[in-house]
């Protein structure tokens, strides 16, 4: 039986190992992704951001109104009581 084994082995390693055929893809390969270099080439080098945002915004911003602006003169200079006299520039 020991005999048998190894002729068997014998066999098996001396015989030539069938190589499996190789095959090509069925699809070609997917295109890989553009470099960086590429994407600014196709920008003139210019970076700019995803759109973000509401895009379907059918109404403007609401108006708010106007901020109200105390003019410089009517102003009381800190240390001043108001009412005083300003002091004359020289």
């Amino acid at each position: 039986m020991r005999s048998l084994q190894l002729v068997i082995f014998a066999v098996v390693a001396a015989s030539p190992m069938v190589a499996l055929a190789q095959t090509t893809p069925s699809s070609p390969a997917p295109d890989k992704a553009p470099t960086l270099s590429e994407k600014l080439n196709k920008t003139d080098g210019v970076i700019t951001p995803p759109p973000s945002g509401d895009t379907e915004m059918t109404q403007p911003t609401p108006n708010v109104g106007t901020m109200p602006v105390i003019p410089p003169q009517a102003v009381t200079p800190p240390g001043q009581a108001p009412g005083e006299p300003k002091p004359e520039p020289k």
